[in-house]
Order: C-alpha cells, then structure tokens, then sequence
C-alpha cells in the first residue's frame, strides 16, 4: 500500500496566488475610490466621532463586529476607509481590536447557549430605561420670543 504522491503544479499555484492578489488589490482600490465618492464630509465626521478616544474605537468595533458577525468585513472596511482617507490608521488599531474581540464574543454565545435568554436581555434593555433620567433639550423646553402668544403684557 504506497499513497500516491501528488506533485504540485507551481505554476497554477503562483499563477492563481497572482491573479487573486491581482483581483483583490483591483477591489481594495475601487472600494477606496467609491467610498471617497459616495461619503461626504457627514461619513467622515461619523467616522471621526466614532473613534475619537481608543475606547470608543474599541467599543466600535466590538458593535460593528457583532451586528455584522464578520470581522472581514469589518476589517476590509477599515482598509476601504483609510484608502479613502476618511479615518486615519491610527484610529483604526483599536476599531480593528473591538472587531476582534466581538467576533470572540459571538463564539462565546454560541458555546455557552447565552442565546436563550436574548429576549430576557431585551427586556432588562427596555426596563432599564426606566432608571435613566432624560431631559429634553434646553432649546426646546423654552419657548422662543417668536412663539409666545400675544397678549397684554403685565
């Protein structure tokens, strides 16, 4: 019983390896390109708020990561939003960091069965609103010269 021996075939091995390097690359530059048309100055100042301190990029991607349940997608989109110079790299490290740990809670979910008990998080989401004291902006609680009714002054 000899097992029979499989030669590799490099050049269909580099070949292939260049080609799809090739046809990435070719779509990391169209991403960079479209992102840059479509986002106006709003993308970037969403993206710039997003990650203004390393917690909140941290926070970031840990959301990004579990709404998506893809941390290639949210990695090729860092890449996207630095080629199209709408986030700086340094603002992406901890984004890509919360991405990852996100994608390790996700395993996390599955592995213990947390997803049983989602709709109870949903309520104890809902029910602790109750305890969060909200005020309604100062413009709108008073109103303005122009909407007082007229009348006698006294």
């Amino acid at each position: 019983p000899h097992e029979s021996v499989h030669a590799v075939d490099w050049e269909s091995l580099v070949l292939g390896l260049l080609g799809g390097l090739g046809l990435f690359m070719h779509g990391m530059k169209l991403l960079g390109v479209s992102l840059k048309a479509v986002a106006g100055p709003s993308m970037k100042e969403i993206l710039k708020s997003l990650s203004t301190h390393w917690f909140h990029g941290l926070m970031t991607g840990i959301i990004a990561c579990a709404l998506s349940s893809s941390l290639s997608l949210v990695s090729v989109l860092l890449v996207g939003f630095v080629a199209a110079d709408l986030m700086p790299f340094n603002k992406t490290i901890p984004v890509l960091l919360g991405a990852g740990i996100g994608s390790t809670f996700i395993g996390f979910m599955l592995v213990f069965k947390i997803t049983k008990y989602g709709l109870l998080l949903v309520f104890l989401g809902w029910f602790s609103g109750f305890f969060v004291k909200t005020t309604p902006p100062a413009s709108d609680a008073a109103p303005k010269e122009s909407q007082k009714p007229a009348g006698n002054p006294k």
